[in-house]
């Protein structure tokens, strides 16, 4: 007989590609890469944004936008002369970046857990990683 046999232990379950661990410490480093590139998008844009502000075409646009509007006597729309001496992109970033930094990766990170559920669960189709391979 063999000697596996005789000592009753029992025979390693066959490594795959997909093996639970690997594909969990796949899923985290994906994870971290996606969170870092939209981390890293969001913080060009804001230095994009910020540089901007340097230009005097930019704000001399917004002084006579809000100049035009309140110059418009018959207008289509009803509108009302802004109040901030800031264009809204610049107010936006200046203001409120915290919190769309971290909107964006509440959602972002949402999105990706349930896409990385959704293809766990295609690829074992019923199957739990924490279940042992039945038998033959």
């Amino acid at each position: 007989m063999n000697n596996s046999l005789q000592n009753h232990e029992q025979p390693a379950p066959p490594r795959t590609i997909w093996h639970w661990r690997w594909v969990l410490l796949l899923g985290l480093l994906g994870y971290l890469l996606v969170l870092g590139g939209m981390s890293w998008a969001l913080l060009t844009l804001r230095a994009q944004v910020l540089s901007s502000e340097k230009e005097p075409s930019q704000q001399a646009a917004w002084e006579s936008w809000r100049e035009a509007v309140a110059r418009d006597e018959e207008p289509l729309v009803e509108r009302r002369v802004p109040r901030s001496e800031i264009p809204p992109s610049l107010f936006l970033i200046k203001e409120s970046f915290p919190a769309i930094l971290g909107m964006t990766l509440l959602i972002t990170s949402l999105l990706y857990f349930l896409l990385f559920g959704m293809l766990l669960g295609s690829f074992w189709r019923g199957k739990s990683p924490s279940q042992k391979p039945k038998k033959r």
